[in-house]
Formats: structure tokens, C-alpha cells, sequence
């Protein structure tokens, strides 16, 4: 999520100082399958299927993301508006960490919580029961700023 302080991005305006446009990738415990979202997070993907015991067919490429917690992002938009004085025109509020490898960490962490459950890479040629929706890459958004300026850290 990028915020700009002068109020031309386009997105949540929260007053005549500060507008909000989200752009990083979010997941949390407010995911849906309502099909007014086009994508809910692998994260969650996997999670269903560990909880139904089915096995998870993973991409065999992980794509990087730049992921943040719901709850960080609402943490963060509570933090910019009661901030006393912004010092940069935009900020980035993401995680700003570096997420490669995670996700099949995640996968081995369900695993340990639900017996029947089992993942694997999918093969050459077969499809993935698990999509990352995209196929390219996206690194980490700088966080220095929102990090130096108000303290943010998710």
C-alpha cells in the first residue's frame, strides 16, 4: 500500500492531508470465497485444504510477493492518520521483508498442525491446485520512511 500525503492518489481518502491506494499483497483472516475478491492468497488456499485433509499441489516456481498481514496494513492506515506531522509526500506501508522460501515453510508448518493433510510441487504437466494467480515477481517495497516517520513495523 503506498500513502501520499497531498491527496492525488487515487483510493481511500481519510482527510484533506492523506489519501490511501492499496498495492501490496494482503492476507488474513478476513478472506472470503465470496466472488467479489479475484484472488484469495495462497496462503489461505493451502489453509482449506490442510483443514479438509486434501493434498496440496504446489506451483513449482514460488513467485515473490511483498505480503503484509490485514492487520499490519490496518495497524499501519491507524498510525499514519493519528500521525502529528508526515514528512514525505508517500509512503509505503507494506512488510518490506523478503518472503522467498517461505511459503513452502508454511506448507510444512500446516502440515504439522493437520495429520491428513500433505502437500508437494506439482509435476511437469500437471496443474497445480494452488495458483499464486500471477506469474512474476514483485520485491519487497522500501519501508524506511513509514519506519523512520512514524514507527511502523508489522
Amino acid at each position: 500500500m503506498r500513502c501520499r500525503a497531498d491527496g492525488v492518489t487515487a483510493g481511500l481518502a481519510v482527510g484533506p492531508r492523506l489519501s490511501l491506494r492499496a498495492s501490496g499483497t494482503v492476507c488474513g483472516p478476513w478472506e472470503f470465497a465470496t466472488g467479489v475478491r479475484d484472488l484469495l492468497s495462497p496462503q489461505l488456499q493451502v489453509a482449506q485444504l490442510a483443514v479438509r485433509g486434501d493434498e496440496a499441489l504446489i506451483p513449482a516456481r514460488e513467485v515473490w510477493r511483498d505480503w503484509i498481514y490485514s492487520r499490519d496494513v490496518a495497524g499501519g492506515v491507524v498510525a499514519l492518520v493519528h500521525a502529528k506531522e508526515l514528512h514525505f509526500p508517500m509512503y509505503h506501508l507494506s512488510s518490506g521483508i523478503d518472503w522467498r522460501g517461505s511459503f513452502f515453510q508454511w506448507c510444512q508448518l500446516l502440515k504439522g498442525h493437520f495429520s491428513n493433510f500433505r502437500w508437494r510441487v506439482a509435476e511437469d504437466g500437471e496443474e497445480p491446485n494452488v495458483t499464486f494467480v500471477v506469474d512474476r515477481d514483485r520485491a519487497p517495497m522500501d519501508i524506511t520512511q513509514i519506519v523512520r516517520d512514524i514507527g511502523f513495523r508489522p
